[in-house]
């Protein structure tokens, strides 16, 4: 018996997504290198704010677990715990996205350098104008590959 590699699903879940975006969106999805087909996914991604951390009931529980309390959340324990009496602290904040997690550790005065790579323009464009727009002098983003990425001296 064959085995088939797309299933009516796959075929419905197509047809849905050429009604929804159209043939040059989809073309655009057809790329034969795998980096530029992740390249491609990161620029085009939405969130739908349906992520299981935005329910505040699950962001209370993972900081009580975490921190030890609710309200005092895992961003805040880590730099008490760990960097409270540290200074000039560099980061490497790795798929940072839109930059939301550079932006609150840009607040910790122990934090001089920040440095958040991804690999979507369209993501890292997004995070520069927000901390631009807010004056967060301390963090750069880049758009790379962080697997291919060539540091330069004091850049981390």
């Amino acid at each position: 018996m064959p085995v088939s590699l797309i299933t009516c699903d796959d075929f419905y879940a197509l047809c849905k997504a050429i009604k929804k975006h159209g043939w040059k969106f989809l073309a655009t999805k057809l790329k034969f290198k795998a980096a530029e087909r992740i390249k491609v996914q990161w620029d085009t991604y939405q969130s739908a704010g349906t992520n299981w951390w935005d329910i505040s009931m699950v962001r209370d529980r993972w900081n009580q677990k975490i921190a030890d309390s609710e309200k005092y959340d895992w961003e805040h324990y880590v730099v008490g715990k760990y960097a409270s009496n540290r200074q000039n602290l560099s980061m490497l904040s790795i798929g940072c996205g839109t930059g939301e997690k550079e932006r609150v550790f840009a607040k910790f005065p122990q934090f001089s350098t920040i440095l958040g790579m991804d690999v979507s323009e369209k993501s890292i464009q997004k995070a520069r104008e927000i901390a631009r727009k807010n004056q967060y002098s301390t963090i750069t983003y880049r758009a790379d590959d962080f697997t291919k990425a060539n540091f330069g001296q004091g850049e981390i």
